[in-house]
């Protein structure tokens, strides 16, 4: 599993994204999940050019 530019953003702060896991500063201490399970309808920011 290579996770090489796998954005993990926070579920309560969508505004928070960064590369790889980790915690979400705004909640202090929240654990970061994948992005890419976008599969709700959150038509905001959706460009992947790959």
């Amino acid at each position: 599993a290579a996770g090489s530019d796998v954005i993990y953003t926070c579920p309560m702060h969508p505004e928070v994204r960064q590369k790889g896991p980790g915690k979400c500063p705004k909640c202090g201490g929240m654990a970061l999940v994948p992005e890419k399970s976008s599969d709700k309808a959150n038509g905001q920011e959706h460009a992947h050019d790959h």
